[in-house]
């Protein structure tokens, strides 16, 4: 049954009193968030000029005119990317950075993911070898608290409510370059599965779903360990060890290891060689018999 975006996030709000960001691309996605949550409270505007399209400085422009119509504070940066590196890796990585400069611990950042995005996750972590793991509706990433309170809704959903709203949105011609592994899952393969499975959305967040719960339940027997995790605590199974590890390393925040490089870290372990692999600027090494972050 359609819900309605501001239900979604009153729902997600309830009892949440610190203060409330969006990551706004001018995107039909964030512009639904924008607009539902500037109806709700009061809402602080992030956006992120990647600076990779020679039109992004415009789109930098309609998002400040949306946000003035709205009465929304907004905040732009432009990143300076490395130009060495995976692009999309990059930009994400500085991305986060900003918003860690000005969302707090008590504060949320809301971002616009739909039930597509969340199938694009799932299915794009699965062939890149990182498990099944869904974006979470509410957690922290990269050290940023974050919530995307429609991930259950279809992106036409949100179309529907922004063109109700008398709002306009960006389209990034940059979503049409296949070079790119998420455009080319979106752009070629995605239409052919749903024309198949229409329903396939709903049945890969269940099982998701209930991935996840598995997961929060390791996570919780693993809370015992917020700074290091014992080496006693991985079991000679491989594959075993490699799901604790992963989700040990998933409530520092690290998501992007593959686990091939669990598997060989696991394997230094148990040789005794001086075991690290390094994660996102970080470095997962055994000392003594704690395994630690640095």
């Amino acid at each position: 049954m359609p819900q309605h975006p501001e239900d979604c996030l009153q729902t997600l709000l309830a009892g949440f009193a610190g203060r409330l960001f969006v990551g706004f691309s001018g995107g039909v996605d964030s512009t639904a968030l924008l607009v539902a949550a500037s109806r709700i409270r009061e809402v602080n505007a992030l956006h992120v000029d990647h600076g990779i399209h020679p039109e992004s400085a415009n789109w930098a422009e309609h998002c400040a005119e949306v946000c003035h119509a709205l009465d929304v504070s907004l905040t732009v940066t432009r990143l300076q990317l490395p130009q060495t590196g995976n692009l999309e890796a990059n930009a994400r990585a500085e991305r986060y950075e900003f918003y860690r400069q000005h969302v707090g611990e008590n504060d949320l950042l809301l971002l616009g993911h739909h039930q597509t995005d969340q199938l694009e996750s799932v299915l794009l972590r699965m062939l890149q070898g990182r498990g099944m793991v869904a974006m979470q509706r509410r957690g922290q990433v990269a050290g940023v608290p974050v919530a995307r309170p429609f991930v259950d809704l279809h992106k036409s959903e949100l179309v529907a409510y922004v063109e109700a709203a008398g709002q306009h949105w960006i389209e990034d011609p940059s979503n049409l370059d296949n070079q790119f592994d998420r455009n080319f899952l979106r752009n070629e393969l995605l239409p052919s599965l749903l024309a198949r499975w229409p329903d396939a959305a709903q049945a890969f967040q269940r099982v998701a779903d209930s991935q996840r719960h598995r997961d929060q339940a390791l996570d919780y027997l693993l809370s015992e360990y917020p700074d290091h995790l014992p080496l006693a605590l991985l079991p000679d199974d491989e594959g075993v060890a490699v799901v604790i590890l992963r989700t040990w390393l998933q409530g520092q925040g690290l998501f992007t290891t593959t686990d091939q490089s669990l598997r060989e870290f696991f394997a230094q372990c148990r040789r005794g060689d001086k075991a690290r692999i390094n994660i996102q600027d970080r470095d997962l090494k055994l000392v003594g018999q704690n395994i630690l972050l640095e």
